[in-house]
């Protein structure tokens, strides 16, 4: 009887040459079969040994035998970073984009090391993104379109902000003139005057009030826009300043016969704000009211304290003037925007009191709201976070002023001091120097023009000492020349103020340079 040799399988045969590496992918026809994409099997020096169906007919042709490059590249070179360079490590996978194949055609390629009939090969992949590249293409120039844009109007929009801050600053200056000059005729100094002169005297400054306010709003837009709008702090009673507003508006209301009343809560936190801006948002919002509101109506201001999570402090104007259409509430707090304009002509605005005032209350983490109804009048309010007086830390500026007239280092002292700044005085330049020493402020305010020891010998004297060379100097001149401004700039000063000056800019150009 004839013995019976059993067989080995021949995958067994196949796997024999290679048993060494278990981790090797061995290609045959089912597995390729399972591939949905154009794909072939090169070996190591670019031969094509197979093309899938979807492979020849992206390609046009069998092309078994051939080298790859000769057969899918337009420019008919091998491939920019081909796997071929490096040699074929088996199981390795290696994608590349290749441009210019079968007829311009954007290809990504993914390579494999395999084994196919017992030898070393890669099988190729293809995926055709020529669209998909052509948009990225119109995205990334959309893109880069955009920015360009973007930076254009970015450099337009500080430009104008520039524009806008340096002629609201020129304006202000001949406008406080003129406001003064007024003043003096009104006041009698000049001569007597009649009542038909003081009335048209008196119109003319009103319309001065209206021109400054505008410019002050422009100002405060261009800070805005510009990331330039700073807040100064202090602790104080929000009622006090509700007061003071309303007595100021009391004698527009009684001429108007309209009742302005106060609803006055006593027992209100002091809040940590800046006093100014506050104070420009009440009158803000009182103005309004009193602008809208028709003969024989009312004006209401209320206040009020809640506590969630935090303290507020509320503050709400009330009137029964002409209300608003909720068409037109979106609006409010937008710049340059105004709710219907052959109302807004006749009474007067800007758009802009509301829009300042939102950006300060949400500067201060509060938040401002208004709600109304057409014919039925509105309120307007906001609330203002309270700051226990315990978590306040209060950190005073302190400034030496060094001038020769006593008076006029009286005179600053009072009004910065008013201001919450320490202040110290020194009447020559030597002393100036000492007190800067053993001070140590964090700003100094210097004339030029002093006996013994000028304002540019006092400059250069503190720039050479590591002690007070960091301490910024504003120097005060009468010479209106730019000349000696250059050179006491040279010795070092940050800024000047020229005399004489409004308490205003004195505020402005100290708080820039703190």
């Amino acid at each position: 009887m004839k013995q019976r040799v059993k067989r080995k399988p021949a995958s067994e045969k196949l796997k024999k040459p290679i048993a060494k590496d278990k981790d090797i992918t061995v290609l045959n026809q089912t597995l390729l079969n399972t591939i949905p994409f154009p794909m072939d099997i090169v070996d190591d020096t670019g031969t094509i040994l197979y093309m899938s169906e979807l492979m020849q007919k992206m390609a046009g042709k069998n092309g078994a035998g051939k080298k790859c490059w000769l057969l899918y590249r337009d420019d008919k070179v091998r491939c920019p970073a081909c796997p071929l360079e490096t040699g074929i490590t088996v199981g390795e996978t290696k994608t590349i984009d290749v441009g210019s194949c079968f007829g311009g055609k954007q290809m990504e390629v993914t390579h494999t090391g395999m084994i196919y009939k017992s030898k070393k090969v890669i099988l190729e992949i293809f995926y055709d993104i020529t669209e998909r590249k052509k948009a990225d293409e119109v995205l990334k120039n959309i893109r880069e379109k955009l920015e360009e844009k973007n930076f254009e109007l970015k450099r337009l929009n500080e430009v104008k902000s520039e524009f806008v801050a340096t002629v609201s600053h020129e304006l202000r200056t001949p406008l406080a003139s003129i406001k003064e000059a007024i003043s003096l005729i009104l006041d009698g100094v000049s001569g007597e005057t009649n009542e038909k002169q003081r009335n048209f005297l008196s119109i003319a400054n009103r319309n001065i009030d209206r021109l400054t306010g505008l410019i002050n709003n422009l100002l405060d837009i261009s800070k805005i826009e510009t990331g330039k709008l700073k807040l100064y702090k202090t602790n104080f009673l929000m009622m006090d300043v509700i007061k003071e507003v309303i007595d100021s508006f009391k004698h527009l209301a009684e001429n108007k016969r309209i009742n302005l009343r106060l609803i006055e809560k006593t027992d209100l936190p002091s809040v940590y704000a800046d006093k100014d801006k506050i104070t420009q948002i009440i009158i803000n919002l009182l103005s309004n009211a009193l602008k809208f509101t028709p003969e024989g109506g009312f004006v209401e201001v209320s206040t009020d304290y809640t506590k969630s999570d935090k303290e507020f402090v509320e503050v709400e104007v009330k009137d029964s003037g002409m209300g608003i259409a909720e068409d037109d509430m979106p609006k409010l707090f937008h710049k340059f925007q105004q709710i219907d304009g052959s109302i807004t002509r006749k009474i007067g605005g800007t758009g802009l009191g509301l829009a300042i005032s939102r950006e300060i209350i949400e500067m201060h983490e509060g938040r401002i709201w208004a709600a109304s109804e057409l014919g039925k009048g509105s309120r307007f309010g906001f609330i203002l976070p309270v700051i226990p007086m315990g978590k306040i830390k209060v950190d005073k500026k302190r400034i030496l002023i060094i001038d020769d007239d006593p008076d006029l280092c009286e005179t600053l002292k009072t009004r910065l001091e008013a201001n919450e700044f320490i202040v110290f005085t020194a009447l020559n330049g030597m002393d100036g120097i000492e007190l800067a020493k053993k001070n140590r402020p964090n700003l100094i305010i210097l004339d030029l023009m002093m006996p013994e020891m000028d304002g540019f010998q006092v400059c250069q004297s503190l720039m050479k000492d590591s002690q007070t060379s960091s301490i910024p100097v504003v120097v005060l001149t009468v010479l209106d020349q730019e000349e000696a401004i250059r050179k006491a700039l040279c010795k070092g000063a940050v800024g000047y103020m020229i005399k004489p000056y409004d308490s205003e800019s004195l505020l402005e150009t100290v708080r820039e340079f703190l």
